[in-house]
């Protein structure tokens, strides 16, 4: 029995078990013609709600967020639901499998980033993925609405992958960028622009800006913003670490994830967010021993955590990738992706001395990494050959 008493009325006391039984008032329908115990026994359960009345539902997705975008490409549109840490990329181009094929990539290369951690501390992140839907997947039942509906982008079901969001560099960050790069008369519109919070920041270490002083300047953007390699010297940035990173990246693709890392694109974004990094366990026994009021933050809390990086290098699309053999085919399947895809890597021969400069790092780092991954297989020499067939393809000569 339920009972609610109070001390100034005995009358409020209440039996809910009776009052849902044997009170008539209880069979009272709402407007909607659902019941108040039919409402409170799909409620007030511990086993599983099959479905809900109608409004229920409709409140329930009424206190949703709906859907905003937050970027777009020549391909695809991405999207995110206000108060989740998802984003939500939907293809605009009738190629359904390059979605689903950048659902399997990106898993397998999440995976291989994560499993081999211990052997190489590299910093680039790979967002997490959720989940694919398809067009006829029940997402779309409970979320068609929520999405925006305009000429451009009808609202229909299509094909959705749910990955991890990458979160937008901070305001002082987009604000000096705005200050750098934007005309000056446009400054105060570029930072009351809303679409300016979605900021990613494209690093190009293979390519320059041009002579424009202020590129963009008639529309300025922060969407899918790039920064290329005379603009990073420029900034003083650290390029060779931004190259290291890249390596690291390009060798891990290679030899642990084992594709050849075509279209692949490198942005810098908010770090992940990590509220506590455990780097062990305390199980009861253990705790046991320890005298009472002992502190454990110092023994289970990662001290690399007490000092985040505001920023960090984030690896993103795989909708091209593919898997490499081994050999020598897939080390030539990975030089013409390398060749073929954008300037987000350094280049050799590229006339420039910086971007040459970094070719240098790249080279390097690349295979010290590389190394560490194939040392006592078959394929230890097989990354020397890829840098080898990449500066034969690209010398002027």
């Amino acid at each position: 029995m339920f009972t609610l008493d109070t001390d100034e009325d005995s009358s409020w006391v209440i039996d809910l078990e009776a009052a849902l039984l044997d009170d008539p008032k209880t069979e009272d329908r709402d407007k909607n013609g659902q019941s108040a115990r039919a409402i409170l026994q799909q409620f007030l359960t511990t086993g599983p709600v099959t479905s809900l009345p109608s409004p229920i539902s409709r409140h329930q997705s009424s206190v949703r967020q709906p859907y905003r975008g937050i970027g777009s490409s020549a391909d695809s549109r991405v999207f995110e639901q206000p108060g989740t840490p998802w984003a939500f990329k939907i293809l605009i181009i009738d190629q359904d499998m390059k979605l689903w094929n950048n659902y399997t990539m990106q898993m397998r290369v999440y995976d291989s980033f994560i499993g081999v951690a211990k052997v190489v501390d590299t910093a680039v992140e790979v967002p997490r993925v959720a989940w694919f839907a398809n067009q006829t997947s029940d997402f779309w039942r409970t979320n068609l609405e929520l999405f925006p509906d305009d000429p451009n982008f009808s609202r229909r079901p299509r094909n959705v992958l749910c990955m991890e969001r990458i979160l937008p560099l901070p305001r002082a960050a987009r604000d000096a960028l705005i200050d750098l790069f934007c005309d000056p008369t446009s400054i105060t519109a570029a930072k009351n622009d809303p679409s300016n919070a979605d900021c990613l920041v494209h690093i190009l270490l293979g390519s320059k800006s041009g002579t424009a002083a202020h590129p963009g300047s008639s529309s300025f953007s922060l969407r899918n913003f790039k920064l290329h390699s005379d603009q990073v010297e420029r900034l003083r940035l650290d390029a060779s670490a931004l190259a290291a990173t890249m390596a690291d990246a390009l060798a891990l693709l290679h030899w642990q994830a084992k594709v050849d890392g075509m279209g692949v694109e490198f942005v810098l974004g908010s770090a992940r967010p990590v509220t506590h990094f455990l780097t062990s366990n305390f199980h009861l026994p253990g705790l046991d021993r320890l005298p009472p009021g002992t502190s454990t933050f110092d023994l289970i809390v990662s001290p690399s955590t007490h000092n985040q990086p505001i920023l960090s290098l984030w690896l993103l699309k795989f909708g091209a990738c593919r898997p490499i053999s081994m050999n020598a085919i897939g080390v030539e399947q990975a030089i013409a992706a390398f060749v073929k895809s954008n300037l987000y890597f350094p280049r050799p021969f590229s006339n420039n001395w910086f971007i040459d400069s970094l070719w240098t790092v790249f080279v390097h780092r690349y295979i010290e990494t590389a190394a560490r991954l194939t040392w006592g297989t078959p394929a230890q020499s097989l990354p020397r050959a890829f840098i080898t067939g990449v500066e034969i393809k690209l010398s002027p000569e």
